[in-house]
């Protein structure tokens, strides 16, 4: 709570607190929550007066959704939710695309800079 407090000051607002839920939610705390309206996959938690909105991202919530072409934020969800190890371990083109353009050069660099060859010829 002392982060909304800071973020209300820092910003002169109440921020929205988003949560990605890798295990089981709380009896208690899925009782008191509800389906957002505009947005059917996250569930709305009371939160007032510390936040704005108070939003949950669960593999339930989210599963009868999971339709290609995806929604970023849907693959990005489901990204978190799978705890893949690298964006290329993800089932969904989304976000393995994510990966591509950025890492390929890093990669080939790297793999230069850490060759065992190279440290134990030279």
């Amino acid at each position: 709570m002392s982060y909304a407090i800071d973020a209300v000051k820092k910003f002169g607002r109440p921020p929205i607190v988003l949560t990605f839920v890798v295990a089981r939610m709380k009896y208690e705390v899925l009782n008191k929550s509800s389906r957002d309206r505009k947005l059917p996959y996250l569930l709305k938690y009371p939160c007032s007066p510390w936040a704005k909105d108070c939003l949950f991202v669960e593999s339930s919530t989210i599963k009868p959704y999971l339709k290609m072409p995806l929604n970023l934020f849907l693959a990005l969800s489901a990204f978190f939710l799978g705890q893949h190890a690298s964006l290329l371990a993800s089932p969904y083109p989304s976000i393995r695309s994510l990966y591509k353009p950025t890492a390929f050069p890093y990669i080939s660099l790297a793999s230069q800079w850490l060759s065992p060859t190279k440290y134990i010829f030279y």
